[in-house]
């Protein structure tokens, strides 16, 4: 998460008490997205899904887009 915001640009994250929506759906401004678009994440960054519950870049790219809408405010 932190190597994440950091390429974003975004500083003073605090994942271990930041709160983040739990949702598979999003409806989002495509200016809030372009934080994180921009990092230009290929699927050779993401581990194989085997039904992990965190830790993969999968989680840690669902938890930045929380920041990266934040982050165009």
């Amino acid at each position: 998460m932190n190597w994440l915001a950091t390429r974003m640009g975004i500083e003073n994250i605090d994942p271990n008490h930041d709160r983040f929506n739990c949702w598979y759906d999003v409806v989002a401004r495509s200016d809030a997205l372009k934080p994180i678009l921009a990092l230009g994440l290929r699927p050779d960054e993401f581990e194989p899904e085997l039904s992990q519950l965190d830790g993969t870049m999968a989680h840690a790219v669902e938890r930045a887009l929380a920041y990266s809408a934040m982050s165009r405010i």
